[in-house]
């Protein structure tokens, strides 16, 4: 229910206009820009058309939550996120800004843990056998050197 303030002056009117404003127009255009920022996958589709239906009154916080994630965190992180959120059904800005920091903080842990344990391993020192110009130049005639 709509509340007007009252007006001193004798017999004014005062309205609020903010009960009949349509907010729809504004939602339809930050979701397609949250939506773009997701690169336009099926998932993203889903998440923030759940949100939008499920949330409708905080859906303008959530896509700027959501827009706020994809800003600080790297794509592989808040791609995990996405990816679970629609897997267990987390229609929600804060649970994917949740899930998108757990999985920051996993591909942080494995890349110090490569840091440290490197894939490639040195091999020791070798001394290769040095060899006059003239054998390379008997074997390049067709020779046998001995």
């Amino acid at each position: 229910m709509a509340e007007y303030p009252v007006s001193k002056e004798k017999g004014r009117l005062i309205r609020n206009n903010n009960c009949v404003r349509d907010y729809s127009n504004f939602l339809d255009k930050m979701q397609t820009k949250t939506f773009r920022g997701m690169e336009e996958s099926e998932e993203a589709e889903l998440l923030l058309a759940q949100i939008r239906r499920l949330k409708p009154r905080y859906a303008r916080d959530q896509f700027q939550l959501i827009q706020g994630v994809l800003k600080e965190y790297d794509k592989r992180a808040w791609q995990k996120a996405l990816s679970y959120c629609i897997t267990n059904s987390l229609y929600s800005a804060v649970e994917f800004r949740d899930a998108a920091r757990y999985f920051q903080g996993t591909i942080e842990q494995e890349i110090e843990r490569l840091e440290q344990e490197p894939k490639v391993v040195i091999l020791p020192q070798v001394t290769t056998q040095k060899r006059s110009l003239s054998e390379y130049a008997v074997l390049a005639k067709g020779g046998e050197t001995e």
